[in-house]
């Protein structure tokens, strides 16, 4: 028997998997056999930010978020109703050419 903590070995396909799911905000990306914390490091060490993955998310969809409705928008992007009424809401009407993205999602 080994003593201390299992260790976590980030492989391609961790990588991959946290990369095509980093905006997910139910914390699917920590529903792994590991503690959070050891996820939470090994997604650090590859270079993962929760609040820059979600911002990130936000700002490449904002022309979808002012030309759809939020039901259209969960549908598209599998995102909370709730939520993506919320960010719809934030947008400004000049679609935010005066404003920088952290103003919008600095709540984030």
């Amino acid at each position: 028997m080994f003593g201390g903590l299992p260790r976590l070995i980030p492989t391609r396909e961790l990588r991959d998997f946290w990369h095509t799911n980093r905006a997910r905000l139910n914390g699917f990306i920590y529903d792994l056999p590991a503690g959070r914390t050891t996820l939470k490091r090994a997604r650090q060490r590859l270079g993962f930010n929760s609040r820059d993955d979600i911002s990130e998310f936000w700002t490449e969809r904002i022309e979808d978020l002012e030309l759809l409705s939020a039901h259209e928008f969960a549908a598209t992007y599998g995102v909370c109703r709730v939520i993506a009424s919320s960010e719809i809401a934030s947008v400004p009407s000049d679609g935010g050419a005066n404003r920088s993205v952290s103003q919008f999602w600095s709540r984030i």
